[in-house]
């Protein structure tokens, strides 16, 4: 690991993730010495949170860890001020996460380094009409990926992560939402279908990974069929925890399966969406075998003529 101090600060945001404070340590602890790693805790709205983290930073940039997060070793090995001095100034860049309940690796989770000033303004998740940081400022994916995300510390924080990634990825690119997906599955992304069937049938063999494949599944046909479905509510943990504690408070005994095994028929009926439940073999099996897309460099809220550079980085990770 390079000793030589980062050119950004760190703000780690946790909320209530039951890891947080466990994962904080630990990225304090392979963080560059002298480099400033700041926490912002259980401040409401992923908006208000990421602004608060904004008058924190001292740098230009600011690198936001996830409360969810173990970023690796091989992360501080990266020359960022090489890096930055290749890329346009005014770009979010967006590391790919490794999701340890379902082996995807994609930006869900991940790292995010930005512009300081970018993230002062962030008004995306509580506007009504956005559920991505890319709908509003120009986001460079990178291939990647320098953090595993452990959304599993309980049932409740893997049935809200999948709840969250089965409805969004059924939106379109803007973030709206496309009413005739109940018609067609093939009208949605290719890349979000293999994504979002990997998320409703694999995690079986980790702790609370039926809890994450429940939420999917749920989240995922409420999207597509109910036409009220408030999509504001995905960034809405107040509403998140009435649900769970409310409609849903009997599956926090496991009181699910009945319920995990109707939603595979109705997935089919309702969307034609053919997913199963694979058990903890199979899905360890499965996680070894399915290719990772590629992800697709810029992406603007507005048409872009810049230049995406995509650097490419060692894919075997030290913890």
């Amino acid at each position: 690991m390079s000793n030589q101090r980062l050119p950004f600060d760190i703000v780690y945001i946790s909320y209530d993730e039951p890891n947080a404070s466990e994962n904080y340590q630990d990225l304090i602890s392979k963080a560059p010495e002298g480099s400033q790693v700041l926490r912002v805790h259980g401040v409401k709205g992923l908006d208000e949170s990421h602004r608060k983290a904004a008058e924190l930073a001292t740098t230009k940039h600011v690198l936001i860890v996830d409360g969810d997060n173990i970023v690796t070793r091989d992360f501080f090995k990266i020359d960022f001020n090489s890096l930055l001095s290749k890329i346009p100034e005014k770009l979010v860049l967006s590391w790919a996460s490794k999701n340890i309940i379902n082996g995807l690796i994609y930006g869900n989770g991940g790292l995010k380094l930005w512009p300081t000033e970018f993230l002062k303004e962030v008004n995306c998740h509580n506007n009504g009409k956005s559920t991505d940081w890319c709908q509003q400022f120009p986001y460079l994916q990178l291939n990647n990926w320098f953090s595993y995300c452990m959304c599993n510390g309980s049932p409740y924080q893997a049935f809200r992560a999948g709840f969250r990634e089965g409805v969004k990825l059924c939106l379109n690119a803007d973030g709206t939402r496309n009413p005739n997906l109940k018609f067609s599955k093939d009208l949605m992304f290719e890349g979000n279908r293999q994504r979002l069937l990997q998320w409703m049938s694999i995690g079986a063999d980790v702790t609370n990974g039926h809890y994450a494949m429940f939420g999917a599944r749920l989240g995922c046909i409420r999207i597509i069929c109910e036409d009220n479905f408030d999509l504001s509510q995905i960034n809405n943990y107040d509403w998140f925890n009435e649900y769970w504690n409310g409609e849903f408070s009997y599956v926090r005994d496991g009181n699910y399966l009945e319920h995990f095994n109707r939603l595979v028929f109705e997935l089919e009926e309702f969307t034609g969406l053919h997913i199963a439940n694979f058990n903890s073999d199979q899905s360890r099996a499965i996680k070894s075998m399915i290719p990772r897309p590629k992800r697709s460099g810029l992406l603007s809220p507005q048409p872009s003529d810049e230049e995406a550079f995509i650097p490419e980085g060692n894919q075997e990770k030290e913890v």
